[in-house]
Formats: structure tokens, sequence, C-alpha cells
């Protein structure tokens, strides 16, 4: 078998990820009609919405909510729109008229009255022009209580074919759903008005009972929040080695991040990084060296900050004691036992590693179960033995072993004693730097997996 080195040039292209829109769709939970000409008209249960003017000078408005409890916790809301498809308009005119959408102020029912443009008897908690809850409680303002700013207005065309549809979407739309995600008791929809000092203004809506034409249908376009994850990836407390890992998929700066152990911590710009850097892209390593890491017995914790004030990230504890900040890492669910630790280590060529094939997409590496102790070798991935394997910055004196290729880019000191093993081929960049007085060796055989 031939011993060869490759020199090779790697171009490193960045590709910069926006963040997903997602979206939901919501048909509202409850919709009606209400009706000038009398408070004993509704249509709690018609297949149509009515709203505007009509050709005989009367005014209809239609009323909709919709129940957000389904939309995810943490959304953040991108935009909103209100589709309401249109079926017909006052003489089947195509004139556009302005529709506006208002926050309803006080709560309104939804009987089972089913009429047509002129309502129905209303029953039993429908809501009417002089009722909100038919016939027991009545709203303070005929034709009913919402903020008289609109929240939307659009202007809306009826047209014989093809299906046409009413759109209505502004911050202001936003602003109300987040009120009503924030205080459900309040969430009492909307109230649609047409122009109502133009006669023959009023159109037909489709309704949520609606079976031949689509519902009415509100979009919620939303993106999650871009949350910095980063594990304690490896521990050598020997050699006072961390390595940490980026799981997520932003690039993120470590040089706010601090360590503890115990009593003692640090900033991570004022500590030495052996390999990597502190700004760590995602799917990447940084590994450092901290001298106040307990050498049989500790624990580490990582902070995105100064530990008196800042969140705990991560956290790992070995041996039976100084576990100080247990207790707070079980609270920040960054570990899930305080009697649960890894046990102590007493020779120098071996590191706890996380389990290579486990996904920690989390951030998160909760307990002692999560870890491996193996060969002391920050490693891609933390397989023992990884299909390829690609080496930057200040290479740490220790024994890489690939079953692929083995790609060096970075720095030999003096001090430095490395073993480079895989079973292809070891590529060195021409950056490379071998300081004189390094010692490295580079073999071409199988994989050591132990």
């Amino acid at each position: 078998m031939k011993y060869f080195f490759y020199i090779l040039l790697f171009i490193l292209s960045s590709i910069k990820c926006k963040a997903q829109l997602d979206s939901m769709s919501f048909t509202p939970v409850k919709d009606n009609s209400i009706y000038s000409e009398s408070s004993n008209l509704s249509n709690g249960a018609g297949n149509n919405l009515f709203a505007g003017r009509t050709l005989s000078s009367l005014m209809r408005r239609a009323l909709l909510k919709f129940d957000f409890t389904a939309l995810p916790q943490n959304a953040q809301i991108q935009n909103i729109t209100l589709k309401l498809p249109i079926l017909q308009s006052s003489g089947n005119t195509t004139i556009p008229h302005s529709f506006s959408l208002h926050k309803l102020t006080k709560n309104w029912g939804e009987g089972t009255s089913a009429g047509s443009g002129q309502g129905a008897a209303a029953t039993t908690n429908d809501a009417t022009w002089g009722y909100n809850f038919y016939n027991s409680s009545s709203w303070t303002n005929a034709g009913g209580d919402f903020v008289t700013t609109a929240s939307a207005t659009s202007n809306v065309t009826f047209a014989m074919f093809p299906l046409q549809f009413g759109t209505w979407s502004s911050s202001n739309m936003i602003t109300d759903v987040l009120d009503w995600i924030a205080n459900p008791n309040n969430n009492f929809g909307w109230i649609l008005k047409g122009n109502e000092s133009l006669s023959g203004s009023a159109m037909k809506f489709s309704s949520r009972e609606e079976t031949f034409y689509p519902k009415p249908t509100l979009m919620v376009y939303y993106t999650f929040p871009v949350v910095e994850k980063v594990l304690i990836n490896e521990v050598n407390p020997q050699k006072k080695w961390i390595e940490l890992y980026n799981p997520s998929s932003p690039s993120i700066n470590l040089n706010n991040y601090w360590l503890s152990n115990g009593n003692s911590s640090v900033s991570l710009a004022n500590v030495t990084v052996l390999n990597g850097n502190l700004t760590l892209d995602s799917a990447k390593y940084v590994v450092l060296n901290w001298v106040e890491i307990g050498q049989n017995d500790g624990e580490l914790a990582l902070f995105n900050g100064n530990p008196s004030n800042a969140e705990m990230k991560d956290y790992v504890q070995y041996g039976s004691a100084n576990h100080q900040q247990s207790a707070a890492a079980v609270t920040a669910q960054v570990w899930d036992n305080i009697n649960n630790f890894l046990p102590s280590i007493a020779t120098d060529t071996l590191t706890f590693s996380l389990k290579g094939n486990n996904i920690y997409t989390s951030g998160k590496a909760t307990n002692s179960t999560s870890f491996v102790t193996q060969r002391q070798t920050p490693t891609y991935k933390n397989l023992l033995c990884p299909p390829n394997l690609s080496l930057s910055g200040n290479i740490i004196d220790a024994t890489y072993s690939t079953s692929g290729s083995l790609q060096m880019t970075g720095s030999l000191t003096p001090t430095s004693f490395s073993k480079f093993i895989s079973e292809s081929f070891i590529q060195l960049n021409p950056n490379t730097l071998i300081e004189q007085g390094a010692k490295f060796q580079g073999q071409i055989s199988g994989c050591l997996n132990n």
C-alpha cells in the first residue's frame, strides 16, 4: 500500500439561510349577519354573510370570529390575510365598493337562524342589530360594539365569473390577532362594514356553513425565532479540553459566552482556542483549553453571557463531587438529574464525547447516557471512525482516524505530536503550517476504532 499526500486548494462558499415562512389557515369558529331594520332578524346558521347598504337603504353587517389556539406558541406572525368569496352584489353591479374590518369589543352569538339577504327570525343567543345575544343581552350601541378605527379596508368587486374574493391584510390585523392570542377572553373577532353611505353597496359573501363555494379563510404567515444552540460536545478533564458544537443554522459569536465550573467562571474571549474559532458556523466545532476544569471531579456549564444574569445553554458533570450548578441545570432543562453524572477519568488518552449516532438538534445533551468514553479525538460528529475528517486551526496533539479522507488546513506547533490515520488518503492544504520541532505521523491503514 502506498503512502502519499495530496496538496489541494479548497474553495469554501457560505450560504446565508433565510428564515422559512410557514402558514396556517383558519375558518371562522362562528359568523353571523345582522340587519338594521329589525333587532329580531339574524342569520347564524345561513350559508351566506351580508354587509353594506342595500338598494332600499337597509344596512347589513357581518361578524366573524377565529380561534388561534392551534397556532404554535413561538410563532412570530409576519402577515395575515382574510379572504371572503364574493357571491353576489346589489343589482349584480361590478362597481367596486369599500369594505372595512373593525375589531369587536363585545362578545356575540351565533344561533340556529338560517335566512338570506332579508334575514330570518332570530333564535336564542343569535346576534342581531340590537342584541349581542338574542334576546338576553344588548349591544351598547345598536349595530355592534367595535373600534371605530378600521383594522383593514379593501375595495371589493363582484363578478359573475370567475369567482372573486374580498381580501383584507394589514399590520393592524396582526396587532388584533396578537392581542387575542395574549388575551383569549377578549377575542370577539371582527365586524365587516360596507360603504353604508351609499345605497346599492351591499354584497353577499360565503359563510362558514357554505358547502358549495369556498368558506371564509384567514391565512396566518409566520416564522419561528432563530434560536442559538451550542453543545458541550467533548470534555477531557485531564488535558483541560472542551469542544463546543453548533447544531443550529446561524453562525454564533461565542466571544460573549461563558464557561463555569463551580465557583470559577470565564468568558470564552479569555480562554485559549486550540482548534477552530469563536465565530462558530453551523455544524462546526471549536476546541478550547481552560485550566479551571476539575481533573477528576467537576462540572461544566455553558452560558450565553455572564453566569450571574445569562441563560444556561448546556451542562455536563463528571466524577462524584463539585456539582454546584446541577440543580440550576435541571431547572434550565439541560441536565435531567442532579445525581446522574459521568465517571471520573484517570487517563489523559480518553475524553467524554457525545454519542455520534444521536442528533442533538435541541442544543441540549441532558444526561450521562448521551456521552461515551473514547479515544481523545475531537472528531467529526464524534464518531470513533468518521467517514471523512477535516481539521483546521491549531491542531491538537491527538490521534485523528477516519475510514475515508483526512483533509488538513491548520497549524502544528513545536510541541505537537499528532497522528493522522486514513484508509484512503490524507490531503494537506497549501496554507497548512508545520512549525519547526512539530512532530506528526501520517498513516494509510485501517481506521482505529477503540
